[in-house]
């Protein structure tokens, strides 16, 4: 029974620890590759995406207008979309930037789809925004689940969103899947499924067959994959307890499936931002080895608890020395198979040189390394130096012989050659046994095969290359110079164009340690000294224009942009590229001399900023113009537009408009006008004549027209007023209806409409004449016009009949306008001994299609008065609105 016991502790023991072995192997495999898709995730925000371009595309978006954030969106997506595309390499899908009160600024995948805020249902972008943090992890979908990785950015040192991207859970599984030989799924908590996952998409989900608590996703595994998933999961839930799926650690355990062993393993997966084990990824693999063992262990007890029973004392004794050596022999088998296992996975191996016997041990990887089966021969010396490279061959000869006659380490890398002929880097470690005498007697060492590393270097170090060259090949000045205190302004780089900028050949700029500033035209060297330290100072980018002096006389007109980075060494520089604008500056100068003759305005914009303006312009804003900054110039014309009806401003633009230039090109030209206030505050008329420059640039001229436009707005007047009221005609409410309604809509307002008719007007005339008919018309114009706002419209439209056209909040602001008409119209109008009185009938104008069908409502809602009793007010509603209403109850 001791026997028994002891042998039953000793297979507890070797039992726990292949399960150890195993929690490791995949934990350790599942860190290593999220770690590399992180890795990837990182190396492409950090070199692609955290540049200035996008930093400052994001931050303006924050506060653009629509119209403005789709040409950053656009600008955004073309630059990146290659990047996009080619991300399938990297094993990353999704591209996703956010502004940073969380709403959706521009998805890759759905570019169409923008603007709902995430705050609620993506805790990683919340955070980043937040924090102003990067986070990476898993994080539950309301489709489909994954890891995703989300950095923060900033422009000037201000937050200004985020972005992100992700790799999904499929490509997670199947990379475990290679790495481990085995079979991978993945299961998530139901309630978090059903809290998260839209309703329509439940059918993805199904309930595992162990538990009710946890679903997986069908679409992960093919149909006899999860078949099979379904049969050790439910043998897991046979011999395991549920508690093992409270746990945060790996969990495995060995099944029997239909007398079929299988390693199991569930690897705990936690929320990215409150860290909570939301599921598990469960990697199973058949092993028949470890059942097998188990077999023998039972069928072992049994016979030796039988023989205890049966044999003498000393049977017994020599029994258990033999079991206890076989188990030893057992586990010492075991334990080197998982060895050998995890060798083969790290591409590592050891070796054992004996120089008492001169024995060569070598494991089975260093076979598979040199393209050789395992144990197929026994290794010498003399046969690992035949596979070394001939060039390596001595260097590592000596280095290993010096390490035996002085007993050190050595750590080396070389080349060897494959049986197939293929070569491998491998990096080689070395230690040393010594004996009392302080002589070598064991060498231990191991070999890892580094050859992935190796040509991920040598890649990196022609992709260096490739990008000096093409540095090389800019026809733009490519500089760096010292911001070190005691080396200021020396230049440490130029490309080869510093020939054309500077004269001299960049290794001459070096070699002489030539200052930056020597070559700037003296009289702009102050004026660019200032600028760029203090957009150093501030830690911002500069970007100026001024002239440079060659040494044989000429000058150029240069744009110049830069801004202070940290070299290798941690030391501070100021890197730069500077292009040469001398053609362009020399045409704007012809161009502004031309246009510096025209009496009108004139302009050069590309519809958002001006590049220059005429004499006319400084004059009309009273600008000195000798004295005007940039900003002065740049500021766009169009923030000077004054709203009016018969003048374009701003709020006439439309959403596919890129800017107002687009929109003014809409208009015919008899109505491109705008109103301008000029330096004393009058408000002149402009007519404004548009010619394309160049591809991006307009040439825009502002002929002042306010005499004439005056004029032919007096003689609109005229035709739009009813010369006996004062109020508008029909030939008005024609003209400017939809206009109005337009604008109600702008406000986010209703459009009423109101029609009356004095009572028994024809009684009036019949009994006071024609004469007292027409007062009493003035009369009621007069009375409304003092109880209506300026923006309402009273238009006569036809004999007794007037219209009321507002801007209402709904349908009971608009009854209490027409009853407080009604009561003003009884109380104050005694035109006439007995008094006069109105009916009144209303409704709302549902937009530009229902304004005919609208007067003929307000009409019948009038006559309804009239046939009950009139001096009244009645109410139609709108079928469309009816309806609407209908549907909201």
């Amino acid at each position: 029974m001791l026997v028994a016991v002891l042998l039953f502790w000793n297979y507890q023991e070797r039992h726990q620890e292949i399960l150890n072995a195993q929690n490791h192997l995949v934990d350790v495999t599942q860190k290593s590759l999220i770690h590399g898709f992180a890795n990837n995730a990182e190396l492409i925000f950090e070199n692609v995406i955290d540049k200035p371009f996008y930093q400052q595309r994001l931050y303006e978006a924050n506060t653009a207008d629509e119209a403005r954030r789709q040409e950053l969106r656009d600008e955004i997506f073309n630059r990146l979309f290659p990047l996009y595309n080619s991300m399938d390499k990297f094993k990353l899908k999704q591209l996703h930037f956010h502004l940073h009160n969380n709403d959706s600024f521009l998805r890759f995948h759905r570019p169409n789809k923008f603007g709902d805020n995430l705050s609620e249902v993506r805790a990683t972008v919340s955070y980043v925004n937040r924090t102003g943090m990067a986070v990476q992890g898993f994080e539950e979908g309301r489709i489909f689940n994954g890891y995703r990785f989300v950095f923060p950015l900033f422009w000037n040192k201000k937050p200004v969103g985020s972005v992100e991207t992700s790799v999904s859970m499929k490509v997670i599984m199947d990379a475990m899947a290679r790495e481990l030989t085995g079979k991978v799924s993945f299961i998530i908590r139901r309630d978090i499924v059903e809290a998260k996952v839209f309703q329509n998409e439940m059918s993805n989900y199904e309930v595992t067959p162990f538990s009710d608590d946890f679903m997986y996703e069908i679409g992960l595994m093919h149909l006899n994959t999860r078949l099979q998933f379904a049969q050790v999961l439910q043998a897991w839930s046979e011999q395991q307890t549920l508690d093992a799926l409270n746990s945060d650690q790996v969990t495995s355990g060995l099944v029997n499936v239909n007398g079929q062993g299988y390693m199991v393993s569930l690897l705990p997966v936690r929320n990215a931002i409150s860290h909570k084990v939301v599921g598990y990824m469960v990697y199973f693999q058949e092993d028949e080895k470890s059942l097998a063992e188990m077999a023998k262990f039972f069928l072992a007890f049994f016979l030796i608890i039988t023989i205890t029973a049966l044999v003498l004392y000393l049977l017994y004794l020599s029994r258990r020395n033999e079991k206890e050596l076989k188990q030893s022999k057992q586990a010492l088998r075991v334990g080197l198979q998982r060895f050998e296992k995890a060798q083969q996975i790290s591409q590592l191996g050891t070796w054992e040189f004996d120089l008492t016997s001169e024995e060569l041990y070598w494991s089975d990887q260093i076979f598979r390394m040199i393209g050789e089966r395992p144990q197929s021969f026994v290794p010498t010396y003399e046969r690992f130096l035949s596979f070394v490279h001939p060039d390596d061959r001595e260097n590592l000869d000596f280095t290993f012989r010096y390490a035996l006659a002085h007993g050190t380490p050595y750590n080396i890398k070389h080349r060897i050659f494959r049986s197939d002929g293929s070569m491998l880097f491998v990096e080689e470690e070395c230690e040393h046994k010594l004996d009392n005498n302080g002589v070598v007697v064991r060498s231990i060492g191991t070999m890892h095969d580094i050859t992935e590393m190796v040509e991920r270097e040598q890649k990196l170090e022609r992709l260096g290359e490739r990008y000096q060259a093409l540095v090389e090949r800019l026809p733009n000045l490519v500089y760096c110079y010292s911001w070190e205190p005691n080396r200021r302004w020396k230049i440490d780089f130029a490309n080869a164009s510093s020939r054309f900028y500077t004269g001299q050949y960049a290794y001459e700029l070096l070699a002489k340690e030539v200052e930056f500033l020597q070559f700037i035209h003296p009289s702009h060297v102050e004026r660019v000294r200032q600028h760029i330290f203090s957009a150093v100072e501030a830690g911002k980018p500069y970007e100026l224009e001024y002239r440079v002096k060659r040494p044989d006389g000429t000058e150029l007109f240069v744009s110049d942009t830069g801004q202070k980075v940290l070299d290798e060494n941690g030391r501070l520089q100021i890197e730069g590229v500077m292009t040469d604008v001398t053609a362009q500056r020399r045409a704007l100068d012809k161009l502004q001399k031309f246009i510096d003759t025209q009496k009108s305005m004139v302009i050069l914009t590309d519809g958002h900023l001006m590049s220059f303006a005429n004499q006319a312009y400084f004059d009309f804003f009273g600008i000195d113009r000798a004295r005007s900054t940039e900003t002065s110039v740049q500021r766009c014309i169009c923030d000077y537009f004054e709203q009016g009806e018969h003048f374009f401003d701003l709020t006439k633009m439309q959403i596919e408009d890129r800017h107002w230039v687009d929109a003014m090109l809409r208009l015919s030209s008899s109505d491109r006008n705008v109103a301008i206030k000029n330096q004393r505050g009058e408000l002149m008329t402009f007519a404004v004549e548009i010619s394309q420059f160049d591809e991006r640039s307009f040439v825009i001229s502002f002929q002042d027209i306010s005499s004439a436009f005056l004029e032919k707005l007096m003689w609109r007047q005229k035709a739009s007023i009813d010369s006996l009221t004062g109020a508008y005609n029909r030939h008005f409410f024609d003209l400017s209806i939809t206009s109005f309604i337009k604008l109600v809509r702008r406000n986010k307002k209703k459009t009423g409409l109101l029609m009356l008719d004095i009572d028994h007007f024809k009684q009036v005339n019949d009994q006071f004449g024609h004469a007292k008919g027409d007062e009493v018309l003035r009369q009621l114009c007069a009375l409304l016009k003092n109880n209506l706002r300026e923006s309402d419209l009273l238009v006569r439209w036809g004999g007794e009949e007037f219209l009321i056209v507002m801007a209402v909040e709904d349908v009971i602001s608009l009854n209490r306008v027409a009853e407080e008409l009604r009561l003003n119209v009884e109380k104050h109008l005694h035109s006439l001994p007995k008094g006069i009185t109105c009916s009144f009938g209303g409704t709302l104008i549902d937009g530009l299609h229902d304004i005919d069908t609208a007067i003929e409502r307000a009409d019948s809602g009038l006559y309804h008065v009239k046939a009950h009793g009139r001096n009244g007010y009645h109410f139609v509603e709108s079928p469309a609105l009816e309806t609407n209403t209908q549907s909201e109850d």
